[in-house]
């Protein structure tokens, strides 16, 4: 048997609701994916090697986590719809 005397009930957390497209995590991580298409598919035009495109590619990637991780640490004041979808997950202890 469960001891639901312990149990306490946490209140939820009422935080502003905005769209996708104001998302600063969404446009981080789209102009890092546009910047890596952009070194790839125009590296040869301006005489980049391959080891030259790869450390442009990796600075990107390492630079837009980096921001990524930082923005949504520390600058994150509103959610959007799809980060507060309800999920629920049954667990059962003891039958």
């Amino acid at each position: 048997m469960i001891d639901t005397s312990t149990i306490t009930t946490v209140p939820a957390a009422v935080v502003p609701v905005t769209s996708g497209w104001f998302s600063k995590i969404n446009w981080t991580q789209a102009v890092q994916a546009i910047a890596a298409v952009l070194v790839i598919a125009t590296g040869g035009k301006i005489s980049l090697d391959p080891q030259q495109q790869l450390a442009i590619v990796g600075g990107i990637v390492v630079v837009g986590n980096i921001l990524t991780i930082v923005l949504k640490t520390y600058f994150t004041s509103t959610v959007t719809p799809q980060s507060v979808t309800a999920t629920t997950t049954k667990t059962t202890i003891g039958k």
